[in-house]
C-alpha cells in the first residue's frame, strides 16, 4: 500500500516542543493537554499571523534541530517501510524544506523520504491534504488533524487518526481512531488485510 503520513505531532513532537521554546519566552505554563484546538493561537490568544510568526521563530531555533520523534514512530515506520511506500504529507510551508528533511534524515536514516509540503498551516489556503492522497494515489493517511483525516475519507482514503487534545472529541464513522503507534501498525495490518473494509 502507499501510506501518507502527517509529520508534526505524529513523527515529530512538535507541541510539547514548542511549548517549552513558547512558553519560556512569553513567560506562561502553557500544557499540550490544554490545546483543544489544533490552531493553538486559538487557546494562547494570539492572532494567526502572531502565531504563524512564534512558529517561524521556532523553527529558526537550535530546540527545533532537537526535537525528538514521537514515542515508537520511527521504529513503526521502518517496519512499515519493509511493506509499504511511505510518503510524509505535512502542512509545513515549503521555506522548512531543508530543516524537515535533516530532521528525517537524522531521524529516519536508513530510508529515503518523499515529503509533500502543502504550506496550508500558515497559509489556510494550498492544495487540500485530501487532494494531494487522491493525486498520490494514497492508500492510507495517518493524521493528528480531524478534518484532515475525514476529508480524505470522504474521498475513499482509508483515515488513521493519532489522539490528541485536539481532536479527542472529533468523531467520523470512516476513520480510525488509535492512540499510539503499536494501534497505528495494527490499523495499518487490517486494511492491507481488508482493503475494502
Amino acid at each position: 500500500m502507499k501510506i501518507g503520513i502527517d509529520i508534526d505531532d505524529v513523527i515529530f513532537e512538535f507541541l510539547n516542543s514548542f511549548l517549552d521554546f513558547y512558553n519560556n519566552k512569553k513567560g506562561k505554563k502553557f500544557l499540550k493537554e490544554q490545546f483543544s484546538s489544533y490552531y493553538f493561537w486559538e487557546i494562547t490568544g494570539e492572532t494567526r499571523e502572531e502565531g504563524v510568526k512564534l512558529v517561524d521563530e521556532f523553527h529558526n531555533s537550535n530546540l527545533f534541530d532537537s526535537v525528538p520523534p514521537m514515542k515508537e514512530s520511527m521504529n513503526s515506520l521502518r517496519e512499515l517501510s519493509k511493506l509499504h511506500e511511505l510518503i510524509f504529507i505535512t502542512s509545513r510551508p515549503l521555506s522548512y524544506k531543508e530543516k524537515t528533511l535533516k530532521w528525517l534524515k537524522k531521524n529516519f536514516k536508513d530510508n529515503p523520504q518523499e515529503v509533500v509540503f502543502t504550506g496550508d498551516f500558515h497559509t489556510g489556503k494550498g492544495k487540500p491534504k485530501a487532494k494531494i492522497c487522491a493525486d498520490l494515489g494514497i492508500d492510507v493517511m495517518i493524521e493528528d488533524n480531524g478534518k484532515y483525516a475525514s476529508d480524505c475519507a470522504e474521498k475513499g482514503i482509508h483515515s488513521i487518526l493519532i489522539t490528541q487534545p485536539w481532536n479527542k472529541d472529533f468523531t467520523h464513522p470512516k476513520v480510525i481512531r488509535v492512540s499510539d503507534w503499536k494501534e497505528i501498525i495494527n490499523a495499518v495490518s487490517f486494511l492491507s488485510e481488508n482493503p475494502h473494509a
